[in-house]
């Protein structure tokens, strides 16, 4: 079977577990549609999101890995990732009130780093699709792979602009956590992943792109939405938790 072998059937495994876990989170909020809304939506969107996986997945190994058809794959990952953190953030801590918790400045700088992220990971997927880990060996058509057709040390290039741009943003956001005195765990955490992320990604740009490393870019960008995810959720106030004593005017 191979290692692509033992990765596939792997991965269908825990297709069945996501399943499971997606329906018993349905069950376990379907009463509270009217009391919780946001819980019950966003558990049916979780649950939604895993049979459209599997029919983008089987699109997939039809075009023979097509590189655009596995980067939506992708984009549909991470924004189940998002919405994940979303339903666990408010199962944790309530729904959403309308009061901030931070000045109008500083959510504009949140603004611009969940944009930043955005482009940064679409780019980054055209990128690693226009890399040699594109597609099997296999996945031929007329002689050649699966691929973007894009330059890879060009696409390498690009992606490192809105990285920059949106690290550059995150040290903005933790400086002004620190100053403000709320949210510089989430804001930390974010620096965190960003700073192993752009290692990680130079790295593998200077070693000939080893698989391993490739892999642990991809995990630390599904790790990156996460983030981002949780601090612009933090940014308001919770009805779970009294937030009064952490408001910041305007």
């Amino acid at each position: 079977m191979g290692v692509h072998g033992v990765i596939e059937f792997g991965n269908r495994l825990l297709t069945f577990v996501l399943v499971v876990v997606a329906i018993a989170m349905f069950l376990a909020v379907v009463r509270m549609r009217r009391t919780r809304p946001e819980l019950f939506w966003l558990a049916f969107a979780q649950g939604i999101a895993i049979p459209v996986q599997a029919v983008i997945g089987g699109l997939s190994v039809l075009t023979n890995l097509n590189p655009f058809v596995v980067g939506l794959h992708f984009v549909v990952s991470t924004t189940l990732v998002a919405v994940t953190a979303t339903l666990v953030h408010r199962s944790m801590n309530g729904p959403r009130a309308a009061a901030r918790l931070v000045p109008a400045w500083y959510t504009g700088v949140v603004r611009g780093t969940v944009a930043a992220t955005a482009v940064t990971v679409l780019v980054g997927i055209l990128t690693t699709g226009s890399g040699p880990h594109a597609g099997a060996d296999e996945a031929v058509d007329g002689g050649r792979l699966h691929r973007t057709g894009f330059d890879p040390q060009l696409m390498e290039h690009l992606h490192a602009v809105p990285a920059y741009v949106l690290f550059g943003l995150t040290l903005v956001l933790v400086v002004g956590a620190v100053l403000l005195r709320t949210l510089s765990r989430w804001a930390l955490l974010l620096l965190v992943v960003e700073f192993v992320q752009i290692a990680v990604g130079l790295t593998q740009a200077r070693t000939g792109l080893p698989v391993g490393l490739v892999g642990t870019h991809m995990v630390l960008a599904g790790l990156l939405v996460g983030a981002v995810t949780v601090l612009v959720l933090s940014t308001r106030a919770s009805a779970g938790r009294s937030a009064h004593r952490e408001r910041v005017a305007a």
